[in-house]
């Protein structure tokens, strides 16, 4: 997660993640929604030096209540942008 943080603000700090599990690698990346392509586009960039996969929201969380897509490898932006939920692997 280390590597991620430092991609993560080499990006110019558009997001912040909290660990959800650190076993298993969860995590939420949070971001105002008027960034949310600049967010999509580096977490692109990152992905090709950290393995990452996105995941669905947990209930209860914003990305859920706005209706993200189903499946285990699924998007979960809300309609208003504002947290993805991924997992390193």
């Amino acid at each position: 997660m280390a590597m991620f943080r430092f991609l993560l603000e080499a990006h110019g700090h558009l997001a912040y993640f909290t660990v959800r599990d650190a076993g298993e690698g969860s995590m939420d990346v949070v971001f105002s929604p008027d960034m949310t392509a600049l967010v999509e586009r580096a977490l692109d960039e990152i992905g090709h030096s950290v393995p990452l996969e996105r995941m669905d929201a947990v209930p209860g969380t914003a990305s859920s209540s706005a209706g993200a897509p189903a499946g285990p490898h699924a998007q979960a932006l809300g309609e208003a942008g504002g947290e993805i939920v991924g997992k390193m692997l």
